[in-house]
């Protein structure tokens, strides 16, 4: 149903606006990040969940004790499921964006991944102050900490941020053929194979951004390389990759030079590397593999140091 279908839906439920919230598919269809949806889903509160059942409506308790309430074929209300808070559009009450981001991730599923892909696209096409994850917060101000990868969550969360950093930033760089094949399990799959020299970035219990470090394999004086690093696009600007590069850099300080490969089409990178210390030394190779052309940047960390007065 369109946003107007879905608009006269609701208001022909008769529902105290104070006692239920748009979710889901519904509620990125009100902030126009959807064209339609399938069905309504609606957060509600015990008061409403009580009198709905008592007024003989299908009612189906969860596995959390919760109530799912059915109302005709097309509308489902979940009984005390709010992330974050709930906004007004267009006179409705809906979840937040940020609680919006949240829910999709309790639910995991490849739809819901993508579906977050899409709002934080959305978010960051706003171009404004505020977003619903970022809030303008510098990392210092943030419960950002770096630390070496071990649990299966984390292994699980830096997946998560592969996949999603591909998906998001390389959409029109590299093959869809390959992007198509790069699916949630292929990450969690190539993440626990190897999760050696991997530091994650974490806000509270959440995996936002990793990088991975080693010796580089390439021919040549010995050097180190960072192979990875990728942020959650809601922490752009946040100093998280800054945090990120630096903890890399501090595992590989017994190496002179310290490189690294990056699309040749990938503007955001290459302005962040350089503001890193980063210099493209003119060794460019295509992947066959994506479709793409790849360039090389190095860190000289003598000439680096000396840049800074160190």
């Amino acid at each position: 149903m369109t946003k107007q279908e879905m608009i006269q839906r609701i208001d022909g439920l008769a529902l105290p606006k104070t006692e239920y919230w748009v979710i889901t598919g519904g509620a990125m269809v009100l902030y126009g990040i959807r064209k339609q949806t399938s069905d309504i889903d609606l957060g509600c509160t015990k008061q409403l969940a009580d009198r709905l059942e008592a007024a003989g409506y299908h009612t189906e308790r969860l596995a959390d004790g919760t109530r799912k309430i059915q109302i005709g074929d097309d509308v489902e209300l979940f009984e005390d499921w709010l992330y974050d808070r709930v906004e007004t559009v267009d006179g409705f009450p809906v979840i937040s964006l940020k609680g919006l981001i949240l829910m999709k991730e309790s639910l995991s599923r490849e739809k819901d991944l993508r579906d977050i892909a899409l709002i934080e696209a959305f978010v960051n096409n706003l171009q404004r102050g505020l977003s619903a994850r970022k809030e303008t917060k510098e990392a210092s101000q943030m419960n950002i900490a770096i630390k070496k990868m071990e649990t299966p969550e984390e292994i699980k969360g830096k997946a998560s941020v592969h996949w999603r950093a591909w998906h998001e930033a390389y959409s029109g760089i590299v093959s869809q053929a390959y992007l198509d094949k790069l699916t949630l399990k292929k990450c969690e799959e190539i993440a626990f194979q190897w999760p050696d020299n991997i530091l994650v970035a974490k806000d509270g219990d959440r995996v936002v951004g990793f990088v991975g470090y080693g010796k580089s394999g390439e021919e040549g004086p010995e050097a180190g390389e960072i192979f990875a690093l990728y942020v959650l696009s809601e922490y752009y600007g946040t100093g998280v990759g800054l945090l990120l590069m630096n903890a890399g850099l501090e595992q590989l300080r017994d190496y002179s030079q310290i490189r690294l490969w990056l699309l040749k089409d990938n503007q955001r990178a290459f302005r962040f590397y350089q503001k890193c210390g980063f210099v493209a030394d003119g060794k460019e190779k295509l992947s066959q593999t994506v479709g793409a052309v790849g360039i090389r940047m190095t860190l000289n960390r003598a000439k680096h140091n000396a840049d800074l007065g160190e």
